[in-house]
């Protein structure tokens, strides 16, 4: 739990290790909601006294500033050690910014949730993650959030506006595929109430009346909907309205009104479980039957938040479908404990302990982006152990040396880093361009993805992964693998580039090369991530079958 919570979505709330806090003053009040809506960010003392005083600021506003600064600081960490400096509200070059790590702000799980539920796969469970999201957002830009207590936050309004609008249509979608004609109405007649012309309310309406058998009212919802957009706004309906009233007309049955028949539940997210190593309690899941296919951790994760996000359930779906699955967080990552450590000796020992625990003999094991080298270097410890290695997008080392021209100097990874520290659980976006380049331009998924690196490490976890990835080197091993390998690697990641690809399979004796198109460094992103988990699949049978 994060030390701080700030609720914006509704009446201002502030807990401080689940106890709330009184924030008395308007000043105040606007000096917390602002740094709330640009957590993460640098507030200038600039832009804040302009929005406490506008065009009224006094002389002394600075110093004003720098005291309700101090008051606010008080509140938010009363237990501090007075020879530390103040963590939640830090002050950064030209302001002060909310350190993300210790405060967790509501609207980052409302758009978490709806990132989650409107790319569910799953009917059920996006239904289910969308009602919970539409629960915390006001119903309309006004409402009854603190937003709307000052024309400052118009902007954030209006975004929180059109992503609540965009949850209720897809949740609408949800439900309809479910079979819950009746909620269908009753929640698509209350939308369309606030937003009387967002076209795809209207015609969701209609399509539940006509599958309850109500043609006539069915028809009238359309035609309402012409009126509105015809008599209010100009506008004539897409051809899409003409095409449903013409099928309900007709009952026709063979478009999407047609064809929403109750679908089963989504399968269960497995349970949480725990191994110990050396003291250290690492979490893991393990999901389907089969043989097992046994994942090295990457970078940083949460496998418990990993589930929201579509993508990534559906590679999980897909793997465990065919295989027993298994995935854990690394020490001071995720759900695991979180001890600051990285180092190659303590990741293997954190293998190994997952293996024991589940009672796995051995297994086929799968290393992505700095997983691989822990896949490589556990295989050359323990081949008895190993069936097999599946390495998709990288590497032995990445770091340049005289005997490995291939390698990243390192001014070009302290760059990189730098990038990635300075986007960490804030703004996301160098991240993406990174490592899922194709959802560079999908705020949903990168608003989402700022959530979950909060859950999955802090800060100066990230900062000593990539210190110890640096001086990652398992080349040593690569002729000494004898279990069957598959490497697998796209042509235009960045991260890890494909020659590093090449260079494991052309090292480790008998290796299978795949190379296919694409960017993204994320498995579970792209085009062709369904190709990347049944190459895993089929390689995983044929490995544990010898």
């Amino acid at each position: 739990m994060h030390a701080v919570e700030i609720d914006l979505l509704g009446p201002l709330r502030v807990t401080v290790g689940g106890h709330d806090i009184a924030v008395v003053g308007e000043r105040r009040r606007l000096l917390i909601t602002a740094l709330a809506v640009h957590r993460g960010r640098t507030c200038t003392s600039a832009l804040l006294i302009d929005l406490l005083w506008g065009d009224g600021a006094p002389d002394a506003a600075a110093a004003t500033l720098q005291s309700h600064i101090s008051h606010l600081r008080r509140l938010l960490e009363p237990a501090r050690d007075p020879a530390r400096p103040w963590s939640v509200v830090r002050t950064v070059s030209g302001g002060y910014s909310l350190d993300l790590s210790q405060v967790d702000v509501d609207i980052d799980r409302f758009t978490a949730a709806v990132h989650a539920g409107s790319g569910a796969d799953d009917p059920a469970l996006g239904a289910e993650l969308l009602a919970s999201a539409l629960e915390w957002c006001p119903t309309d830009d006004a409402g009854a959030s603190v937003l709307a207590e000052h024309e400052a936050w118009r902007a954030e309004r209006t975004r929180l506006w059109q992503l609540r609008c965009d949850a209720a249509e897809r949740h609408l979608d949800h439900l309809f595929l479910l079979g819950r004609y009746d909620e269908v109405v009753e929640r698509a007649t209350a939308a369309i109430a606030v937003d009387p012309w967002r076209e795809r309310l209207s015609t969701r309406l209609a399509e539940a009346l006509a599958r309850r058998g109500r043609q006539r009212e069915s028809l009238e919802a359309l035609a309402a909907l012409r009126a509105r957009l015809t008599d209010e706004l100009g506008l004539e309906p897409s051809p899409a309205v003409a095409d449903l009233e013409r099928r309900i007309l007709t009952q026709d049955r063979t478009a999407s009104w047609g064809q929403a028949d109750p679908v089963d539940a989504p399968a269960p997210i497995p349970p949480l479980r725990y191994a110990s190593a050396r003291g250290v309690h690492i979490a893991y899941q393990v999901m389907g039957a089969g043989p097992y296919l046994v994942a090295a951790p990457p970078f940083a994760q949460n496998i418990e938040i990993c589930w929201q996000d579509h993508h990534h359930r559906r590679l999980l779906d897909r793997l465990s479908a065919s295989c027993r699955f298994v995935h854990f967080d690394k020490r001071g990552t995720g759900m695991s404990d979180r001890t600051v450590s990285a180092s190659m000796d303590e990741r293997l020992a954190d293998f190994g302990a997952v293996l024991d625990d589940i009672g796995i003999d051995r297994a086929v094991l799968c290393g992505v982006s700095e997983g691989g080298p822990t896949a490589i270097a556990f295989a050359a410890a323990h081949p008895e152990r190993v069936a097999g290695l599946v390495l998709i997008n990288t590497f032995a080392r990445s770091l340049w040396a005289d005997d490995y021209p291939i390698g990243t100097s390192a001014e070009t990874l302290d760059v990189a880093h730098r990038q990635w520290a300075d986007g960490w659980g804030q703004d996301p976006s160098p991240l993406v361009e990174w490592f899922a380049p194709s959802l560079a331009a999908d705020p949903s998924y990168c608003a989402w993805l700022a959530h979950y690196m909060r859950q999955s490490c802090s800060p100066g976890t990230l900062a000593e992964i990539n210190r110890a990835n640096r001086e990652i080197d398992v080349r040593s091993a690569l002729a000494d693998l004898t279990v069957p390998t598959l490497v697998i690697h796209r042509t235009e990641d960045r991260v890890c580039p494909a020659g590093w690809g090449r260079y494991l399979a052309d090292r480790i004796p008998g290796a299978t090369y795949v190379e296919l198109d694409g960017s993204d460094h994320l498995p579970w992103v792209g085009e062709n991530w369904h190709e990347i988990a049944d190459l895993a699949v089929e390689h995983t049978r044929q490995a544990s079958a010898r």
